[in-house]
C-alpha cells in the first residue's frame, strides 16, 4: 500500500474542498480520490462513504508520521 506524509495528507483535504465547492457536480468520494491519485489499492478507502471516514482510514493504514 502507498504511504503519503501527514503534510501531504493536509494539502489534499484543504484542496479538496475547494475541489468540491467548485465542482458540485463531481461523484468520487475523496478516499475514491485519494485511492486513485496516489494508487493506494486500499478497497475500504474507495468505499469510504464520508470524508471524515476516508481520513481516518488514511491516517490508519497510509500516513507516514515524521
Amino acid at each position: 500500500m502507498a504511504k503519503i506524509s501527514h503534510t501531504l495528507l493536509r494539502s489534499e483535504v484543504k484542496k479538496w474542498g475547494t475541489i468540491k465547492r467548485m465542482f458540485s457536480r463531481q461523484t468520487n468520494s475523496f478516499g475514491s480520490y485519494m485511492n486513485k491519485k496516489y494508487h493506494m489499492t486500499d478497497t475500504n478507502l474507495a468505499e469510504a462513504e464520508t470524508s471524515f471516514a476516508a481520513i481516518r482510514i488514511l491516517l490508519d493504514r497510509h500516513v507516514i508520521f515524521q
